[in-house]
C-alpha cells in the first residue's frame, strides 16, 4: 500500500502546530471523528480508537480519534487560508480540517511493520483559543471560590502550636468536602 494522503475534519485536543511536544516533535488528538472519516482512516491502515475514559456527555469526550505527530511544524490556516500565528494556542474543541498522511514503516531490526498517522497541516474552522495563563487563573479562581470561611487558615490563630483540636478537625472536613477523602 502506498502512503496516502487524508483530510480528516475533526476536533482538536491537545493539538500545538508549531511547537514540540515532550518527544520532540509536533502532534495532536483529533477527535469526534465520523463514520466516513473512521472508515477512511481504516482503509488506510490506520487504527482510529474510541473515547472510553469520558462519558458522552462529558465536554471532554473524543468520540473516535487518532494521534498523529510530525517532526516539524507544520502549516496552519484560518478558515479563509490566512496563515495563524505560531503564539496562537489551539484550545480543546477547535474545529478544524486537519491533514494526516498515512505513512508506511518498517524496522528491520525489530522484524516489525506498521502503518502510521503523520501530521502534515490543518485549517482551523472554529477557534478556541487557550491561554495557559487565563486557564490557570481561572482554575485558580474556581478553587478560592470554593473555600468557605477563609479557606485554610486555621481560624486565625497565630501560632500553629496553639490550634485546637476542633479547628484541625474543622480543617480535615473542609479539605475532604472540597477534594475528596483520599
Amino acid at each position: 500500500m502506498a502512503n496516502k494522503m487524508l483530510r480528516v475534519p475533526c476536533t482538536l485536543y491537545w493539538t500545538n502546530p508549531h511547537k514540540e511536544d515532550q518527544y520532540g516533535k509536533v502532534s495532536g488528538t483529533f477527535g469526534n471523528l465520523d463514520e466516513s472519516t473512521v472508515k477512511a482512516l481504516k482503509t488506510a491502515g490506520l487504527k482510529p480508537k474510541f473515547d472510553t475514559e469520558h462519558e458522552a456527555n462529558d465536554p471532554g469526550f473524543m468520540g473516535f480519534y487518532i494521534k498523529a505527530r510530525n517532526d516539524d511544524p507544520v502549516p496552519c490556516k484560518d478558515s479563509e487560508g490566512k496563515d495563524l500565528p505560531s503564539t496562537l494556542y489551539l484550545g480543546n474543541g477547535t474545529k478544524a480540517m486537519v491533514v494526516i498522511e498515512a505513512v508506511e514503516w518498517t524496522s528491520k531490526a525489530r522484524g516489525t511493520s506498521g502503518v502510521k498517522a503523520v501530521f502534515r497541516g490543518l485549517k482551523v474552522m472554529e477557534l478556541v483559543e487557550y491561554d495557559p495563563d487565563a486557564s490557570s487563573k481561572a482554575k485558580a479562581e474556581a478553587l478560592l471560590d470554593e473555600v468557605s470561611g477563609g479557606g485554610f487558615v486555621f481560624g486565625g490563630e497565630d501560632d500553629p502550636d496553639e490550634v485546637s483540636t476542633e479547628t484541625m478537625v474543622a480543617a480535615d472536613e473542609e479539605f475532604d468536602r472540597l477534594f475528596g477523602d483520599e
